[in-house]
């Protein structure tokens, strides 16, 4: 039942009283109690706490109760540290509201000792939501009493008068259970007056209450503030219950604190303390209608569609990402293909030229078998030009050994000088020879002799493999360029939707519980 009775209390909130609790619960800081606490001192005429909320109230009333009530909903879960959840059925949010009552009621057992000491004395099986609004309403009235003492004669005859009043306007029968109730045997201002001194207001305000539910509480409690000048009578005393709790964290252990460190971390820490102890409050008043009588079967219709308007973005963010993520795969899955492909093609393309080395080295072995006749004039040129580079470098050898004929200690360091300049330029003419050979051999392929023709027909056929193989590995290259240009364009479009999906769950907190 605890769910349910949060769950009817969240969608009964509306209007002013709902932009209320939102604007305390959600949006107030210690900043600003502190700011307001501030501004009291130096103009007392003015109650700056209560303005700014009536400011609020103002400019909520541009959204929607639906929407006021979704955030209030999931403000609370978080601050109390509750997993998100699927809310699209009756069952779903009165579940969720069960675990806010209890959570709830778990924080103020651990936080306030009078809490505890009053569940105490309570029947064990007493509803959490029960114990919490009981305990809400005897600390309110212990504070009329408080109140009502301090009043002068000409308040305190007001008072008894709206009493009186308010009990006469009430139907017989409630007014004779009233009366059995007080254990007295009409309601006029003397009673009322000799039972509040010897009673308390308290004690009769609680009975009044209990007869005549939600209505005689707002009743009773707002003719209080309009007597006593208590915040004011802009607001309806509801918010009696988050002023008191306000100003006493604002002049208590953690405001002193906050305000001595001046800021930074303990005004941060002690900032999200003071949210936090605004959630009991605002569950209390939540669940005070409902628990108090007033007519329940509000349909959550409304609420589950408002809910499942950010619940169905995320569903189609998330969408997104995973198409995105299967075209990225894809494009992967491409990227490895035309790789593996490359790398295929240059391996044959190795294999290939080695191939074609064997057959060249082959056609070397046999250039003299083939006939004169057969010979270019290029073949003959470059033939004469490897005889010419012999004898050059057949004279460099003859140089050299003519130095080291020569003895003596100064014929020694000289000829070592020559003859390093020597056998570089015999290097040289390796070099030369080795490129002119293979320039000849190019061309014995070119001549295409038909006594080597098994060599340079198996040459022709390995070329046009290379040729493939590189065209083959050019072709990829540019599938892998494009593929990768793609795939780095995916990437940048999933970290984006990524980004807004987490935006998104931070806006609306429990979506990212919610797979």
């Amino acid at each position: 039942m605890n769910g349910h009775y949060l769950a009817q209390g969240i969608t009964a909130a509306t209007g002013d009283e709902l932009r209320l609790i939102y604007a305390l619960v959600c949006e107030t800081e210690l900043k600003s109690l502190i700011m307001a606490k501030t501004q009291d001192v130096f103009n007392k005429e003015v109650d700056h706490f209560e303005k700014s909320l009536n400011e609020a109230i103002k400019r909520l009333k541009k959204r929607s109760d639906t929407e006021l009530q979704l955030e209030l909903f999931l403000h609370i879960q978080k601050q109390l540290k509750l997993p998100g959840s699927y809310y699209n059925t009756k069952k779903d949010f009165e579940t969720a509201c069960e675990r806010i009552v209890v959570e709830t009621h778990q924080h103020q057992l651990k936080k306030d000792k009078e809490y505890r000491e009053f569940v105490h004395g309570q029947p064990q099986q007493e509803l959490e939501a029960r114990q919490l609004v009981t305990f809400q309403m005897q600390k309110i009235f212990e504070s009329f009493d408080a109140t009502i003492q301090d009043l002068d004669d000409g308040e305190n005859e007001q008072f008894i008068d709206q009493v009186e009043h308010y009990l006469q306007s009430l139907p017989l029968d409630k007014q004779k259970e009233i009366k059995e109730k007080l254990n007295i045997n009409d309601l006029t201002s003397r009673t009322i007056r000799d039972l509040m001194l010897t009673q308390g207001s308290a004690a009769m305000l609680a009975i009044i209450v209990e007869v005549m539910g939600f209505a005689a509480f707002t009743t009773l409690t707002s003719t209080i503030a309009a007597i006593t000048g208590f915040f004011g009578i802009t607001l309806s005393f509801s918010s009696y219950i988050f002023l008191t709790s306000a100003f006493s964290i604002l002049t208590g252990p953690i405001g002193l604190i906050a305000i001595a460190a001046g800021g930074g971390v303990m005004l941060k820490k002690q900032n999200d303390k003071v949210s936090k102890m605004f959630v009991p409050v605002g569950v209390v008043q939540l669940l005070l209608p409902i628990m108090m009588g007033e007519p329940e079967g509000r349909h959550y219709e409304a609420f589950i569609e408002a809910w499942m308007v950010p619940y169905e973005k995320q569903k189609a963010i998330q969408r997104e990402i995973h198409k995105l993520k299967d075209s990225s795969k894809e494009y992967e899955h491409q990227l490895s293909t035309y790789r593996e492909l490359k790398n295929k093609a240059f391996l044959e393309e190795i294999k290939q030229e080695q191939d074609r080395e064997q057959q060249i080295a082959q056609i070397a072995k046999f250039l003299e078998d083939i006939p004169e006749n057969e010979k270019s004039a290029r073949y003959l040129e470059l033939s004469s030009g490897m005889k010419t580079i012999l004898l050059d470098k057949a004279k460099l050898e003859k140089k050299i050994a003519l130095n080291d004929a020569n003895k003596g200690m100064f014929n020694a360091v000289k000829n070592l000088v020559a003859n390093t300049s020597l056998r570089s330029k015999i290097s040289d003419c390796d070099k030369l020879y080795e490129r002119v050979a293979k320039q000849r051999v190019d061309e014995a392929i070119e001549m295409k002799p038909p006594c080597l023709k098994k060599y340079w027909e198996a040459i022709a056929v390995i070329n046009a493999q290379i040729k493939s193989c590189k065209q083959q590995q050019q072709e990829c290259s540019k599938k892998i360029s494009e593929a990768e240009k793609a795939l780095v364009k995916l990437k940048e479009h999933i970290s984006a939707q990524e980004k807004d999906l987490k935006v998104h769950q931070k806006r609306w907190y429990g979506l990212k519980d919610v797979k």
